[in-house]
């Protein structure tokens, strides 16, 4: 059965990629409908890709239903993750770039 994922991505963008307005990178929660971590990893991946985005990482992956149980879950997130249905299988939250990794 899929269910609402989330996680943390770091993204870098590809060359004509001006979202970032020349910041080296960004971070950013991802929410997306998957049936496992794996599915999700790559649903992510694939959707970054679609808006010119090179992922490096991604990190913090969990169902939301059990990030909900041990953390408070923003009010943008949850309304992000109402967002998804089976067209429309995941969110972007705000891009946080950075200009220089650690």
């Amino acid at each position: 059965m899929k269910e609402i994922w989330l996680g943390l991505a770091e993204v870098t963008p590809k060359q004509g990629n001006d979202i970032l307005k020349g910041a080296e990178g960004a971070y950013v929660n991802v929410i997306a409908l998957a049936i496992s971590e794996e599915e999700y990893t790559s649903i992510v991946k694939s959707e970054l890709l679609k808006y010119g985005f090179n992922t490096l990482a991604i990190g913090n992956i969990e169902l939301l239903s059990d990030r909900r149980k041990t953390s408070v879950v923003d009010d943008e997130l949850l309304d992000l993750a109402s967002l998804i249905n089976e067209e429309n299988i995941a969110q972007f939250d705000e891009f946080q770039a950075f200009s220089e990794r650690y």
